[in-house]
Formats: structure tokens, sequence, C-alpha cells
């Protein structure tokens, strides 16, 4: 059970809760309830992600860290190991990438080979003291790379790292000590030892830098908070497809005839086809196989159904990769709010769901957020979370959030003032995780 698991690995200092079903969300914290809440604050920790977008701007793989308190390098590599082989991301990743940071002394472990290797990229930081790199550490490198795993060289301009070059697939650059000036030195650097090693370039905050990485050293990936990063589209509109659905939306509230729903859906068959699509998906729940919009409206029902239009509007009207990446960032938020309030009333859960998924609709659509909202007329509790940052629901959205962020102490301040337990809330984003993996790959 996925608590349990992230309960050894965080080595939870609270008293222990008592024992739960063996799903996810029936471990998850209703954070209204205040007769159970631990009397001490909870241990640092985190499991967090990172998008790795690739050259087409798409999500190509995930950095995934894991962090609890004054842990090495060495704890936390092993322990994001287990993590991923025993909470079945490693099995769930479909075409995504797991980049692995992995001191070199774990080249070794055996349980490395238990990974899926043509999945993960371990990216070797050669220790500090080393002036050059150790032969068992290269030998260890091609081995791996032989059994198909990517390697990649942390560091790559010191002795010890550009040593490793020769071994590596790719090289990791820091975005923020990168300058127009050092540009062309990095890659004659890397062409003198490295000519066939792309570049993943970390830490890219901004489109800008984004932008700079790939026309000056055209970067293989980048990875960074520039993937939901907003701008001025004030003068943007909605799509006409995606105002055709948001009107249709609009009548599903309203309670309108199921046969004038399916009518309206049917005038665009892409759009039909793409809504059997998600229902036929894994992470849907539908137990049997759907073949037309009529069935689907009747297994589902009408909030159901709200549900999975709105994940079909916000993969509609694509505006690049980037967009993308945010729709399954937007994604696993709303799996994981919805499995923290498994406490709560069913329609609460709803609410909640649409919540996150709906908290970067502005940069999925490339409009702004009162523009996006207010088409889709949402209800009042979302838009007050959305727009103000306020109310319960911002709360869980904070905890959401804060998994994705690569800042261990944001995710301790969400974590204390939810109140949550933390293997709760971390086995919830790793289930939100493997949702949102299935369901894309439908």
């Amino acid at each position: 059970m996925l608590t349990a698991l992230f309960s050894r690995l965080f080595r939870r200092t609270a008293a222990p809760a008592a024992a739960a079903p063996a799903t996810v969300s029936a471990t998850a914290v209703d954070a209204r309830d205040t007769s159970a809440r631990p009397t001490t604050p909870p241990p640092q920790w985190s499991l967090r992600r990172e998008a790795v977008l690739g050259s087409n701007e798409r999500v190509a793989g995930y950095r995934f860290t894991v962090d609890h308190g004054g842990s090495g390098s060495g704890e936390k590599a092993e322990a994001l190991i287990q993590l991923l082989l025993e909470s079945r991301l490693a099995d769930t990743l479909g075409y995504r990438l797991a980049f692995i940071d992995l001191p070199s002394p774990l080249l070794a472990s055996p349980r490395l080979q238990e990974l899926p290797a043509k999945r993960c990229v371990l990216v070797v930081t050669p220790a500090a003291s080393d002036g050059a790199a150790p032969a068992d550490t290269l030998a260890a490198m091609h081995a791996l790379r032989a059994q198909g795993f990517l390697l990649a060289v942390g560091e790559p301009l010191t002795p010890a790292g550009t040593a490793l070059l020769a071994a590596a697939d790719l090289a990791v650059l820091d975005a923020r000590a990168l300058h127009a000036a050092d540009a062309r030195q990095l890659r004659d650097h890397l062409a003198r030892h490295a000519p066939a090693a792309r570049i993943l370039a970390r830490s890219v905050t901004s489109l800008e830098e984004a932008r700079f990485c790939r026309s000056a050293l055209d970067v293989a990936f980048l990875e960074g908070g520039f993937v939901t990063q907003r701008e001025n589209w004030d003068d943007r509109e909605l799509g006409p497809r995606v105002a055709r659905l948001a009107t249709l939306l609009g009548r599903l509230r309203k309670d309108a005839d199921t046969e004038e729903i399916v009518a309206l859906l049917k005038q665009d068959a892409a759009l039909s086809l793409r809504l059997l699509r998600y229902v036929n998906s894994a992470g849907s729940g539908v137990l049997e196989p759907v073949h037309s919009i009529e069935r689907a409206f009747i297994l589902l029902g009408r909030s159901a159904l709200q549900r999975w239009l709105l994940i079909l509007l916000c993969g509609l009207d694509d505006n690049g990769g980037r967009a993308s990446a945010a729709l399954e960032s937007a994604l696993v938020r709303a799996r994981m709010m919805e499995l923290l309030g498994a406490a709560r009333p069913r329609p609460e859960q709803e609410t909640l769901f649409l919540t996150g998924l709906l908290s970067l609709i502005d940069v999925i659509l490339q409009v702004p957020m009162e523009k996006a909202i207010g088409a889709l007329a949402v209800g009042p509790e979302i838009a007050q979370a959305l727009t103000r940052g306020e109310g319960e629901h911002a709360l869980l959205l904070e905890i959401a959030c804060a998994c994705e962020a690569a800042d261990p102490q944001q995710v301790l301040r969400a974590a204390t003032r939810l109140q949550l337990e933390p293997a709760s809330a971390a086995a919830a984003h790793a289930e939100a995780l493997n949702w949102t993996f299935q369901l894309q790959d439908a």
C-alpha cells in the first residue's frame, strides 16, 4: 500500500495511524476534521517532480526526487528507486523518461536492475573530491548503457565530470549559470570531449531562458518552472472549438435534455472521438468498453460527464507543447486534490478535482484566467481559489502545487498548514501521477 511505503521511506515521527483500507483515497485526511490531527509537525519530506520538455516542447519525462531532512544524496537516491518500483510509477511512465540523480557509488546498486532501463536517465554527479573519474565509475556507466539506460553527467566542466563524458549520452547544465559569452565555450568543450552527447538544461525559470538555451546551445531537454509561467494574454480570445465546448458545458449545467447534449457533441466528430478515448482509458473507472456518446452519458452520469468534457476542453486548441505539459500538471493536481478530499461528499470531491484541473487553464488556453473561468461559469468556491487564492479549496491546491515544486520547504509549509500526514499526501501524489499517465497514454 502506498501510504505504508511512504511511511517507511520518510520515517514518520508521529504516532502511527490506524489501519486503512487498501486504497490511497481512503487514507486521505480531510483538512476540516481536527479530531485526529497530529500533535507534532510533520517531518521534512517531499516527493517532487519537475517536467522535462524535449525538443518538440512536449513532456519527455520527469525529474523525480525525494527529500527527508538531512539525509544524504545516497540515501535519497535509494529511497527514490524504491519509491519508483513500489508505487508503480516505473511501470506507468509510458513514453516518458524518469530522470534520476544518482551519486556514482550507487551505479552498482542491484536495485537498478529492477527499473525499466529504456525509460530511465541516470544523472551521475562525480564526488567533489575526485580529481578525475575513477575507472570503476566509467566501467559501471558503460555497463549500464549496454543494458539500455541513458547516462547523464552533472557538472561536466569539472575535471571528473569531463572524464565521465566519454560514457555519457547527456551533459547536464545549470541555466542559472549560463551567459551568452559562455555558450560557445560550453559547446566547444562538449564537442571535444563528448561530440555525441546532447544537453539537458536545468533550472530554466523563464521563457526567455528557455529560448536562449535552445538558440545558443541547441539543448535537447529543458527542465524548470518555465513550463507553467504565465504571460500577458489580455488580447487573446478563446478558440472556436473551446468556445463551442464551453457552451455545451453551460447547457449541461442547466440540465438540458440528454438528447440535446448528445446532439451538440455529435456536431463535432473529433470531439466525440476524443471523449470516447478518455472514457475508455484506464483512469475513467468505467468497467466496460464504451462505443457511443449515448452509452457514455448513461454510464457516467451528468456530473462525471462534466469532468470528462472539461478534460477534453483543456486538450483542445493546443497552443504548443508547453500547453500540453501544463495540462499534464493540471491533471495531476486535480486527481491529487480529489484523493486528499476523499472523506468529503462526492459533489465536493468533484469540485476539488475541477479546481485542480482549472488551476492552469489560462496557461493551457493562453487566455487570462478571468476570461477562461468566466466562459465556463464555474462555481464561487472554484473562482475564489483560482483568482484570489482563498478558501479551503486553495489550501488543497497549495499542497498539490507544492509537490511539483523543487523546494522541500514549500512542501513542508503546505503540509503543515493543512495538517496532513506526509505519507498520505505523498501517496496521493504518486497515485495521481499514475492515473494521469494512464489517462494521457490512452
